[in-house]
């Protein structure tokens, strides 16, 4: 990620960020499980947050195309998922990723008979937003 935005915060110290500590959240996507990994501040400007998340056989994020006020990075670590974005459809297989841009309409399912895995880096921050399922 660093590669991708740059420096990730002005401490001197590496912002390490582990799945076994990451606090559940819900975002209301029944079949998927989310952990917020962390937050941090990009390039000393703008608040992110990195996303772990895991959609079981059939989850999607609903059933109408939406929109969100952060932009998007979803990048594929296992499985494979169709995102329908700005009317075209994407199918991400792992290794792959796609930036939903703030405002675009988009939703997305997953396809495949396996547990797909996503890493999301959604910015600005919404981690104040969150809600705590624990």
């Amino acid at each position: 990620l660093q590669e991708i935005f740059g420096a990730l915060s002005s401490a001197k110290e590496p912002d390490v960020f582990r799945l076994s500590q990451a606090r559940k959240v819900d975002l209301d996507r029944p079949g998927s499980e989310f952990a917020l990994l962390g937050s941090c501040l990009l390039d000393n400007r703008v608040e992110c947050d990195l996303l772990a998340h895991t959609a079981g056989p059939g989850a999607q994020s609903g059933p109408d195309m939406h929109t969100h006020d952060q932009d998007n990075l979803v990048y594929v670590t296992e499985g494979t998922v169709e995102f329908r974005v700005a009317g075209e459809t994407h199918i991400l297989n792992a290794g792959d990723g796609l930036h939903i841009k703030a405002g675009t309409p988009c939703r997305w399912t997953n396809r495949g008979p396996e547990a797909a895995k996503l890493l999301w880096v959604i910015a600005p921050s919404i981690a104040t937003r969150l809600t705590s399922d624990s």
